[in-house]
């Protein structure tokens, strides 16, 4: 999830910083179910299939992620929105749920994961 990315590890200019420690073992996982699981992967391989398309027809991740390029790779974002809704389900999270609501479930999943009484409040 990018959104924990975001929040959880650093930035050198624009290249993201990150380690185990500070990112991914410190996102929130819950007991997903097998077919959760499954639907997450499947769609991160879209993902995946996705950008080697692109790649193939010489486009780099920075050209792909340009902000307000979207529109030039309607899959590829298509693909992302689609692992967004399986992330949000796999979580129990509404579909249309804002970024800031997500921060604040996010937040308070990890510091229940780590046995902290403390609570994020919107």
């Amino acid at each position: 999830m990018t959104l924990w990315l975001d929040m959880t590890g650093g930035r050198l200019r624009a290249d993201y910083r990150f380690g185990s420690d500070t990112v991914y073992n410190t996102l929130p996982v819950l007991n997903f179910t097998v077919e959760d699981r499954a639907r997450i992967t499947e769609c991160a391989e879209k993902i995946l299939a996705e950008r080697q398309k692109l790649i193939d027809r010489g486009k780099s991740l920075e050209m792909m992620y340009k902000p307000g390029d979207e529109l030039y790779y309607p899959r590829l974002f298509d693909a992302h929105d689609q692992l967004d809704k399986a992330v949000y389900k796999a979580y129990g999270l509404p579909i249309d749920i804002n970024e800031k609501d997500v921060q604040v479930f996010l937040f308070n999943e990890y510091l229940k994961s780590n046995k902290t009484k403390t609570s994020v409040k919107k």
